[in-house]
């Protein structure tokens, strides 16, 4: 028992030792730094450089995708082919303060049930409307992608098997509770 004692006594002693020497403060700077220029960059794309970037996105994952014509595009930016079916892009580079609203959503739901595709996803730099979100969840194909998700499909890129969760919840991937 003594011996015990004092090894605790010396653990103690480091662990007083340790905490006082050669200290540093926590430093989350980078990280936050990192995100605001990935921000950044993502709002000063035009629309179709933004478009390609996010279609990398899904060949990265290792998933064949392309991007449509620059115009009359019928509401689609991009596909991707995943072997679950096909996924369905529509990009919104749009200022922070701007956010989509529900006949984006409408539009896209449309072309998801008219393709009768897998997935549909709607990725903007902004924010979606509750409006936009309310139309996103009575379909179980569709997700919302806002900037927040965006950076961390910077940081982690994009995970197929993540169950999605509504973005105004917790800022995550979709609005769904189906697997991605």
């Amino acid at each position: 028992m003594i011996a015990k004692d004092e090894l605790l006594r010396r653990a103690n002693q480091t662990m007083r030792q340790a905490m006082t020497e050669d200290i540093a403060a926590p430093n989350q700077t980078s990280y936050t730094k990192e995100r605001d220029a990935i921000r950044t960059m993502l709002l000063n794309m035009d629309a179709y450089e933004f478009e390609k970037h996010i279609m990398s996105f899904f060949q990265q994952a290792g998933l064949i995708a392309w991007v449509t014509r620059k115009s009359n595009d019928a509401g689609v930016d991009g596909f991707a082919r995943h072997p679950n079916g096909l996924i369905i892009v529509q990009c919104k580079r749009n200022s922070p303060e701007n956010g989509v609203g529900r006949p984006i959503i409408q539009q896209i739901k449309g072309v998801i049930e008219e393709n009768d595709a897998w997935r549909g996803y709607v990725v903007t730099t902004s924010y979606f409307t509750s409006e936009a979100i309310e139309s996103a969840e009575k379909n179980n194909s569709l997700i919302l992608v806002e900037m927040q998700d965006l950076i961390e499909w910077h940081c982690n890129g994009i995970k197929f098997s993540e169950v999605p969760v509504n973005p105004s919840d917790t800022n995550q991937n979709s609005v769904n509770n189906q697997p991605v």
